[in-house]
């Protein structure tokens, strides 16, 4: 469901094997911007994430350059030495999930999104061929954009987060944009409101999804999908975004009457 005439943007960092709260900010959105020249860091989840192996969480994620952590995400390859990576990243989800009800569907995102074709050792094409396939497999009309097509990377060095984030919305005529739960800690809400652009805090709510795994920490939406099926997935995310869509409508009328 769109909202009529007013355009929702987000944007995040690439995410490989995105857990279910990134796959939500981008199914609420109707323009979700890959900030592939954003600063990469190596201990965020940007070229790894969890499952459960043996009930206890495990990193999956690949092997990188030593120089990684002083590049943007753009220029982030798997390291030459481990070019095997992908595939022993799909043997080894395969491996663990072979049992699973729903081990086919998982099967089918290790063959068409874990496969070392000549354009999948670049971090950010890696996390774009991922993010179609949930786009598809999901029914998401969300239309996904690159930061590098709407900012020069040079003129990221002159401003800080929030007004970063703020040219996204400016530069898409965004009325909504939503950031996540830690933006509460450094975004500076007045420049969005001096522009009348309403920002929304996303809050995801894992906590229907602690009956399908031993550990207490959020893992890669591969497990979930493996555990209950895509179209229970769906079903709980869909349920979850048309309330959220609602809080949005809700919101933007209660802002035009003031």
């Amino acid at each position: 469901m769109k909202i009529k005439n007013n355009l929702v943007v987000s944007a995040h960092q690439p995410a490989f094997l995105p857990w279910l709260g990134y796959i939500e900010k981008f199914a609420l959105s109707d323009i979700f911007i890959v900030m592939d020249i954003a600063k990469f860091r190596k201990r965020a989840f940007m070229h790894r994430n969890k499952i459960e192996i043996n009930n206890k969480p495990h990193f999956l994620g690949f092997h990188l350059e030593k120089n990684a952590d002083s590049l943007n995400c753009d220029k982030i390859y798997i390291n030459k030495n481990f070019s095997d990576d992908l595939s022993i990243i799909s043997n080894k989800i395969k491996n663990t999930y072979k049992k699973s009800k729903f081990y086919n569907e998982v099967e089918l995102f290790c063959n068409e999104c874990l496969t070392n074709d000549i354009n999948s050792f670049n971090l950010v094409e890696i996390c774009l061929k991922q993010l179609k396939y949930f786009k598809k497999i999901f029914n998401f009309e969300t239309k996904i954009m690159l930061e590098s097509e709407i900012i020069e990377s040079d003129y990221l060095s002159k401003i800080n987060t929030s007004q970063r984030l703020l040219q996204h919305a400016l530069k898409l005529s965004a009325k909504i944009y939503i950031t996540g739960i830690n933006s509460e800690s450094y975004l500076d809400k007045e420049i969005f409101e001096d522009h009348n652009i309403f920002n929304y805090v996303q809050k995801f709510d894992y906590s229907p999804f602690f009956e399908i795994q031993t550990s207490q920490e959020c893992l890669s939406i591969i497990h979930q999908i493996a555990l209950i099926g895509v179209n229970r997935v769906k079903e709980i995310l869909n349920k979850n975004i048309q309330n959220k869509k609602e809080i949005l409508q809700n919101e933007i009328s209660k802002k035009n009457k003031d």
